[in-house]
């Protein structure tokens, strides 16, 4: 059995530790528990299982919670956040305190079944599909603006400026017909989009319902990211990866997670 004791980070960090151990257990036919699963994920995600081979059981415990924060922060003196899984051990407990259990390729193998399990709850999904619309002849294409605390994470190399965003996307639009949504985890001065002949919608702010509309583009872009990846892996689009300011981006530089686990490139 797979038991996993990690609830830390942000939404997409949370998800990426459970859909991990998820696709694990799918792989090698392996119960999967996460008794610390956020209470509020439940809110916004069905968690259906359509796989027999396995039981997975997900739900909110305050006491072991508790436990598993104390795991994490004296974690040094534990020597246990690099375990991996062992397949010879699956009749076993095997406790895993973070996401390093995670297997591009397996979870590249097995992202149909964790799009199902990890399926938007309707309202969700219906707010998003009014807000990102299909036309013919239009490009809808999801821009992923990460600010907050990417202004320190790393040296802040990743908190570009909204020049940046719109020079980027200018280059893009080029030639074709573009519809760009934008979406931020801080607020974005608007005004500073307004007459630069980019075609722009605004999303929420919403977490949840911003990452539901990203996923419905047909091309999403942004810094290096769980959150784009996890709306790019859900939709199955192809998402470019802005890893440097210096960098002019094509077409080209959009990938599916198959294509970037084949090419053993970075996929985060």
């Amino acid at each position: 059995m797979i038991i996993l004791l990690f609830n830390e980070g942000q939404m997409c960090n949370q998800l990426l530790a459970l859909a991990s151990a998820y696709t694990i257990g799918l792989e090698y036919s392996d119960d999967v528990y996460c008794p610390i699963m956020s209470e509020k994920l439940k809110n916004d995600f069905e968690f259906y299982n359509s796989n027999d081979n396995i039981n997975v059981l997900m739900y909110h415990s305050r006491l072991l919670a508790f436990f598993s924060k104390i795991v994490i922060k004296f974690n040094f003196f534990f020597h246990i956040k690099t375990k991996k899984y062992d397949p010879q051990k699956k009749d076993k407990r095997q406790v895993f305190f973070d996401w390093k259990i995670k297997d591009d390729k397996i979870f590249s193998k097995h992202q149909n079944d964790v799009r199902k399990y990890f399926s938007f709850k309707e309202k969700i999904l219906t707010t998003a599909q009014k807000k990102v619309l299909k036309h013919d002849g239009i490009i809808n294409v999801g821009v992923h603006i990460r600010r907050g605390d990417y202004k320190n994470f790393n040296n802040g190399i990743w908190y570009y400026t909204d020049q940046q965003y719109i020079l980027w996307m200018k280059k893009l639009a080029e030639g074709r017909n573009i519809r760009f949504y934008i979406s931020s985890n801080e607020k974005i001065n608007q005004l500073q989009y307004s007459n630069v002949g980019l075609d722009i919608v605004f999303l929420t702010g919403n977490a949840v319902e911003d990452l539901c509309a990203l996923s419905l583009c047909d091309y999403i872009m942004g810094p290096p990211s769980t959150y784009s990846w996890w709306a790019s892996m859900y939709g199955n689009c192809p998402r470019l990866i802005l890893d440097s300011a210096e960098k002019n981006y094509s077409w080209e530089d959009f990938l599916l997670l198959d294509q970037r686990v084949a090419m053993n490139a970075d996929i985060y």
